[in-house]
């Protein structure tokens, strides 16, 4: 904003001064921070036309077409950087929140668990565990908290995620009984009294993810 560029330059009016991609790359980043996309992907924009191998630059941009709902603009952004720098953390988690928004859970957790494996933050860990349960693979989704429970124990929510891991790591379980395949109805009895709480007791036929 104008307070960086009175610190930069010692004058707001910034047109009159050389920029560069460092510059550019920071206002980016800057205004992500203060949650306006459409001014960093301006600032990012101006700066993949000035230095096109920036993955950083294509990466903000990418990120900042995302937060405008501009899937195809940030898909095309992030594929950009990932061919300029296919170890970016950023980026591969940038495609996997991309292909999440296009309901595509496989290639999500693809990225999302690379760019775990590339820089261990809590973030990406509840990411991935939290698209491995949409997809049904609840012993996935537990390991993956399991993983944020190591990086961020002191968490506030710390004492949930254990039990919806206890929870996950259940479910995920190996089926005990098979069921006929012509079956198309099951009824389940709980033995509850009054005022108990009605479960919620997920149940999957024959190992499938629907049930």
């Amino acid at each position: 904003g104008i307070l960086g560029l009175q610190l930069l330059y010692g004058r707001d009016d910034r047109f009159r001064y050389d920029e560069s991609a460092e510059i550019l790359r920071g206002l980016a980043e800057a205004y992500l921070a203060l949650d306006l996309p459409y001014a960093a992907a301006v600032e990012a924009s101006r700066g993949v036309n000035m230095v096109e191998d920036d993955a950083r630059l294509w990466a903000l941009l990418g990120v900042a077409r995302y937060r405008l709902a501009d899937m195809g603009g940030a898909a095309e952004a992030l594929d950009r950087a990932l061919a300029l720098d296919p170890a970016r953390a950023d980026v591969h988690w940038g495609l996997a929140l991309v292909a999440t928004a296009a309901n595509q859970l496989e290639e999500a957790r693809g990225h999302g668990a690379r760019a775990l494996s590339l820089s261990p933050e809590p973030r990406f860990a509840i990411g991935l565990a939290q698209w491995a349960a949409a997809a049904g693979d609840f012993a996935a989704a537990a390991r993956a908290l399991d993983v944020f429970l190591e990086l961020a124990p002191d968490d506030p929510r710390a004492a949930g995620y254990e039990s919806l891991a206890s929870f996950y790591r259940e479910v995920g379980r190996a089926p005990a009984s098979s069921v006929d395949e012509r079956v198309t109805r099951a009824q389940i009895n709980f033995d509850l009294k009054r005022g108990d709480e009605i479960p919620y007791v997920p149940v999957r036929f024959n190992g499938g993810a629907e049930g």
